[in-house]
């Protein structure tokens, strides 16, 4: 093929028949690298993809298999998806990094197809199932169908095993048995649960690079091997063997190998950061240090310019892109030993990911560091004499063994201890726990000594905050005594055997420190030599939803931070989105994606802030169907409203906080008073509740149906009666009425509220789109401060909820959306403000744009070329605009129709396929008709 020509599916056709018979001639399951692609061979697909012309679509949704060499058939989609798969592979081990794959294959494609398979920089429907069914045909290794996986991520990955760069920086830790990823350990057989992945080749590669470290294998043998095995590329093989030997002094040779990283997520991708120690002068510094390529391979899809890395919220680092890589300091000096929180942001405010700290291994039990280079070890590293380390830990434990051991007395306000071992320090030195031996350095001429594999989970699945025994498994055969040591106190807590097992005598409360690491837990162990205390490991089986304040994690609150667990069956409150979630289910994995509603809000089983919630009444759900919360609200900075009752001769509103009113402060009171709702109040005076709260006392009203806390129009927190709105909103369904709901905020979308309030809707469309769409009926002075996506949600499910005719309203409607428009495009002429009103309206309901514009004068073709060419957007729009409003269109399609992806994708292809042949009737009639004339 010619590199110049665009590419036809002719020449799929052809590369792809001449990589299925090349990987037939391999036993399967087998996997892209075990083709041998020449570089020659890779730029031609690259070439094949870049020249691509024709709509792809037409391709990735046609699955009807054809002829494609003599007896070989494949379908347009899996002759696109396969090679595509095969390319991807090629590329992503050459340049891609370990947690970010997708942008690298984007990269190969043109701007029409990367739009169409990858909307949002994720595969699309379609190109998952051309993906599922070309590996099955191809009977490549596939993750689809692994439980708590990022199954094509994984997928895409078993063709290759890792990456360039990710080898350049893991290896040591990966041969060692830190931090490997999924794929590596089910291609080398590690994985009992995806056995079916192992690659004999990959097992016999990583045991040559195993000898190799431990130096049981010279590298000329080693070097051999590695030239004749797929799986690595001829130039890589000196950098394999530099790294497969580096960091021997600090991770040892791998004996201990299933251990895990310190610094591992517990969601299978690497955290961005290490922690470091420096004590070269009087006091330690504990510092973070960033790792470039985990960095980069978060913010891959992000287009921002600039980051933003703060500690706390304080900022620490800027991080700017100049010539297609980040340019800023690597080094972030910890404030203090209680960092709670890493945040990586870009500065325009698009795209935020937080990190917690206590992953890097700073609050774990122990921690050892070389103090000759400031890096972290593994607590079962072996460790010499000649060399200094430091060791930090429980206050609850104590040095032994040893006299005249550094330490600084200042780790202690922290509940932590921090001891400097000097060169030479004894061999008899260890750490104990009530007088029961903990820890003991793993000596480097000793022999090795067997570690216990203690694994502590909950007897049978929970819910968040209930009480289970605890079960014990790895227990050696001859412990006669077992007992579970719980918190900074070491409570004991005696086991009786069960079996195989021991088991807690009581039930345990799995709470939110118990399953975060925050309540230690440590395993008694008596047995006929010895008596001593390890650590364990943990594995959960909880389900739930617990909340934090973000100000308390700063350390500016008088008390400890608090976990608050949530009743499923009540309200969430967002509280102004200064608070923090986490999410607990039986995944050891990936970590669920949360729904407020239909739309993902979050992944993961780590804290987010609930900023990223619209809170407009959507239930919280994982992505299976779990409950959360039953709705989602934001009251802000208020906790309730308390009337005249009870003999009180004053009325009293209770925030949250410790506000002081000021001038600017008013509070507004929604009465039920359709002549004169609406009633500004001052604030008399003010009263202390305790050290975290304020209640601010007012003249005597009666309890109104909502009410707010303004600061200069702005509504800051609020309250509301749902049960009287939901009786005065469908008596009272006018501007006013809408534009107050919109502002106090009211979660309209609530179990409680939404009936009426979609009733409402349908006696008058016009004021619910003039209070809700723009700004009219809101009283003088008060000013709406949601952002669009929040407003989008409301108008956009009332759309969808309620069955509306606009035969003498459609151009009221129409003049309103324009009005909306022109604020922010003031220099164009009717004409396109008309257009662009029409695919606001389109982007919202396409069966509401239509019912609407095609009342107006000459409307219909307007509705046409809306909803027809919806992704279309302005000309100073960018690809993520687009995408974004495809995507929640989809997503408000699906919610309608209660379907999945797959049955919205065959609901859509009938609905063409009967609009295709009804304009072929249409087209016939009017020609009949203009025959006969």
């Amino acid at each position: 093929m010619n590199a110049a020509s665009p590419s036809r599916l002719q020449d799929f056709e052809c590369l792809f028949a001449q990589m299925q018979e090349r990987l037939e001639c391999l036993p399967p399951p087998r996997s892209v690298a075990e083709l041998e692609l020449s570089r020659k061979e890779i730029e031609e697909i690259r070439q094949c993809f870049k020249n691509l012309i024709t709509d792809p679509r037409l391709w990735l949704t046609d699955s009807k298999p054809r002829r494609i060499k003599d007896d070989l058939c494949a379908s347009p989609s899996d002759v696109i998806a396969g090679l595509l798969l095969i390319l991807g592979a090629e590329v992503c081990r050459s340049e891609g990094t370990e947690g970010a794959v997708w942008p690298y294959v984007r990269e190969c494609l043109p701007p029409a197809f990367e739009t169409e398979a990858f909307p949002g920089g994720q595969p699309s429907a379609d190109l998952k199932d051309a993906l599922d069914r070309v590996t099955r045909k191809l009977k490549l290794r596939s993750a689809i169908g692994w439980e708590d996986s990022l199954e094509y991520f994984n997928t895409l990955k078993l063709q290759f095993a890792f990456t360039r760069r990710g080898a350049r920086r893991r290896l040591a830790e990966w041969l060692v048995g830190l931090g490997e990823t999924a794929v590596i350990r089910a291609l080398r057989g590690a994985d009992s649960v995806h056995s079916a992945a192992a690659a004999p080749g990959f097992r016999s590669l990583w045991c040559v690079l195993k000898r190799y470290r431990a130096e049981n294998l010279g590298e000329d043998e080693a070097r051999r091997f590695l030239e004749d095995s797929p799986w690595v590329r001829g130039d890589w093989i000196d950098e394999l063997l530099k790294q497969a030997r580096a960091r021997r002094e600090q991770l040892g040779v791998g004996e201990s190998a299933e251990t895990g990283s310190q610094t591992e997520k517990r969601d299978g991708v690497h955290f961005p950061v290490r922690l470091t120690l420096d004590w070269s002068g009087r006091d330690p510094c504990f510092s973070l240090e960033l790792d470039e390529d985990e960095v980069e391979s978060i913010v891959a899809g992000w287009k921002a310019q600039r980051l933003r890395i703060a500690i706390d919220g304080a900022d620490s680092l800027i991080w700017l892109r100049q010539s297609g890589a980040w340019r800023g300091k690597r080094q972030i000096r910890l404030p203090n030993w209680n960092a709670a929180t890493m945040t990586i942001s870009s500065m325009d405010g698009g795209n935020c990911v937080d990190f917690e700290l206590g992953e890097t291994g700073l609050n774990d039990d122990l921690l050892v560091f070389d103090i000759n280079d400031g890096g972290l070890l593994h607590a079962q590293a072996r460790m010499k004499t000649t060399r200094s380390y430091a060791l930090l830990c429980d206050d609850i434990l104590e040095l032994a063994g040893a006299d005249c051991i550094d330490s600084y007395d200042k780790a202690r306000k922290f509940g932590r201890r921090l001891y400097r071992l000097p060169v030479d320090w004894p061999k008899t030195l260890r750490l104990e726990l009530g007088g029961l031996v903990y820890w003991k350095p793993r000596m480097s001429e000793a022999a090795v000594v067997e570690q216990l594999d203690l694994v502590v989970s909950n007897s049978s699945p929970a819910s968040l905050g209930e009480k289970r025994p605890l079960v014990i498994d790895g227990v050696p055969n001859d412990a006669s005594e077992i007992s579970l040591l719980f918190g900074k106190k070491a409570k004991e807590t005696p086991t009786a055997r069960f079996g195989s097992t021991w088991r807690t005598e009581g039930e345990i409360p799995l709470d939110v420190p118990l399953l975060t690491g925050e309540n230690r837990l440590r395993v008694r162990v008596r047995t006929a030599q010895n008596n001593r205390c390890w650590p364990a490991k943990t594995q959960w089986s909880v389900t739930g939803l617990a909340v934090l304040e973000r100000d308390k994690q700063g350390g500016r609150s008088s008390g400890p931070s608090q976990w608050k667990i949530c009743d499923r069956d009540a309200s969430l409150d967002r509280v102004g989105g200064r608070l923090r979630a986490r999410v607990f289910t039986p995944s050891d994995g990936e970590g669920p994606r949360i729904c407020e509603g239909f739309r993902s809000a979050a992944q993961g089983q780590r804290p987010f802030d609930l900023s990223r919630f619209l809170a407009r009444g959507d239930a919280l759900k994982t992505q299976g169907g779990l409950v959360l919360a039953k709705s989602v609200e934001d009251r802000g900075c208020v906790v309730r409203f308390y009337p005249r009752i009870l003999g009180r001769d004053y009325c009293s509103v209770l925030l949250n906080d410790q506000v002081e009113p000021s001038d600017e402060h008013k509070i507004v009171l929604w009465h039920a008073d359709a002549d004169r709702p609406i009633q500004n109040v001052n604030v008399e005076r003010l009263r202390n509740k305790n050290a975290r709260c304020s209640e601010w006392v007012l003249s005597p009203y009666e309890e109104p149906l909502a009410w707010a806390i303004v600061f200069r129009g702005e509504r800051i927190g609020s309250h509301w009666r749902p049960e009287k709105l939901a009786q005065w909103i469908p008596r009272h369904p006018t501007t006013e009425t809408f534009a107050l709901l919109r502002w106090f905020k009211v979660p309209v979308l609530g179990p409680e509220i939404s009936s009426a309030f979609f009733r409402a809707i349908k006696e008058n469309p016009v004021d619910f789109v003039r209070g809700w769409v723009g700004n009219g009926g809101l009283p003088c002075g008060l000013k709406h401060t949601e952002t669009t996506e929040e407003l989008d949600t409301v108008v956009r499910s009332a759309l969808w909820q309620t069955e509306l005719s606009y035969p003498m309203h459609a151009d009221q409607i129409l003049r309103l959306f324009v009005d909306r428009i022109r604020v922010q495009n003031e220099d164009r002429p009717d004409e396109t403000l008309h257009v662009l009103a029409a695919r606001r309206m389109a982007g919202l309901c396409p069966p509401f744009a239509w019912r609407v514009l095609r009342k107006v004068k000459k409307g219909k073709k307007l509705a046409r070329s809306a909803v027809r060419e919806l992704p279309a957007v302005a000309d100073d729009s960018s690809h993520d605009k687009r995408n974004a409003a495809l995507q929640s269109l989809r997503c408000d399609s699906r919610r309608r129709l209660t379907c999945d992806s797959a049955r919205l994708d065959e609901l859509t292809k009938a609905f063409l396929k009967y609009m295709k042949k009804r304009r072929c009737v249409e087209y016939g009639k009017r020609f009949s008709s203009t025959a006969v004339s």
